[in-house]
């Protein structure tokens, strides 16, 4: 196991909060060989599950070099209403 393993690259301040904290924090880490690992945290009340399964599928797809994700986000929250 690497030594400094659970040290984070960059700490943001005010990241480890619960309340006040950013909503969402992305690193990307360009590998050598031409590869890159993308990171994600992600505050519960940005997405739900789903979502947060979509977002780096999107990112993935614009890495990829399409100009739009290819499974396209819903933007109908009312469909979300109880009657």
């Amino acid at each position: 196991m690497c030594p400094c393993f659970e040290e984070p690259l960059y700490y943001v301040p005010g990241s480890r909060e619960i309340l006040g904290s950013l909503l969402i924090l992305i690193q990307v880490t360009r590998l050598r060989c031409g590869g890159f690992v993308f990171a994600l945290r992600l505050n519960h009340k940005m997405a739900d599950g789903l979502g947060l399964l979509q977002f780096p599928n999107a990112i993935s797809d614009m890495a990829k070099g399409l100009s739009a994700p290819s499974i396209q986000p819903i933007w109908q929250r009312e469909l979300l209403t109880h009657y």
